[in-house]
């Protein structure tokens, strides 16, 4: 049986579609930028909270830092010390980090834009 569709039912459809959209939307956008993987196998990665790390407030996600110096979309993969030449995936080593891999999503207080 074949049941035609109302036009007050396709509104009504479509208004459900368009309020949930951002929803979705701001949650991948989210998920995309708290994601940057692994640190490469057999890789020497930067420890949160540990040496080099804990003294620059190094945070695998940017966005996570609570350091007064860091400002929305600075990043380790747009700056000056992120050696993306050398990146694994989406690591590479950091000189302010004695070339240790950081996230490229990761920050820290020695941020300098590229």
């Amino acid at each position: 049986m074949k049941e035609n569709l109302s036009r007050r039912s396709f509104f009504q459809m479509f208004l459900g579609v368009v309020a949930v959209a951002p929803i979705i939307m701001k949650s991948t956008k989210l998920e995309a930028a708290t994601n940057c993987g692994a640190a490469p196998a057999g890789k020497k990665a930067a420890a949160v909270g540990v040496g080099m790390a804990k003294s620059l407030d190094y945070v695998e996600v940017a966005a996570q830092s609570k350091n007064a110096k860091y400002v929305k979309g600075s990043d380790c993969g747009n700056c000056k010390y992120y050696q993306d030449k050398k990146a694994a995936g989406s690591w590479a080593p950091c000189t302010m980090m004695g070339m240790s891999f950081v996230a490229s999503c990761g920050w820290c207080k020695s941020y300098m834009k590229k």
